[in-house]
């Protein structure tokens, strides 16, 4: 019986917490670390499909690639991962809009004062619904009722 090859990682066998080393992920792409800018896109490339290709057989996972390895993160990883990504990600929004907000209007055409007071607007209203749904959030924890046993 012929063995099966999987290509690029056998996804049937990977298992959350399991950690491809950078021999493993320079094997796998034929690129050394060495060559470092096309190294770390095709990392991320494999990234990326071994994600999806997890998501795809319905085993979803947080992948990361760190220091050249590509992580399949516990989920006990994930709940601190995953809201620090997404912090970062708020964090990026509001120093972008900080920036926008720093641009000089008078050396605008007439057509890009148009489109950056709008984009600045837009902007500005999706920080300001985030800010306000964190408020409101902090504010209104939930407390769960479970009723007592029956006898």
């Amino acid at each position: 019986m012929k063995s099966v090859n999987y290509f690029p990682v056998d996804i049937d066998a990977l298992t959350k917490g399991q950690v491809l080393l950078v021999e493993e992920i320079e094997n796998i792409l034929g690129c050394s670390r060495s060559a470092q800018p096309q190294f770390a896109l095709k990392a991320l490339g494999l990234r990326n499909k071994i994600a999806k290709m997890l998501r795809d057989r319905g085993k979803p996972a947080t992948v990361v690639l760190a220091k050249g390895t590509i992580r399949v993160l516990t989920d006990a990883e994930a709940v601190e991962y995953n809201p620090r990504q997404y912090r970062h990600g708020a964090r990026k929004m509001a120093r972008a809009h900080k920036r926008s907000m720093d641009v000089d209007p008078a050396l605008l055409t007439c057509e890009q004062l148009k489109k950056h007071e709008r984009s600045v607007i837009v902007q500005g209203c999706i920080l300001q619904a985030i800010d306000s749904q964190r408020r409101r959030l902090a504010i209104a924890i939930h407390q769960r009722q479970t009723p007592g046993l029956l006898k």
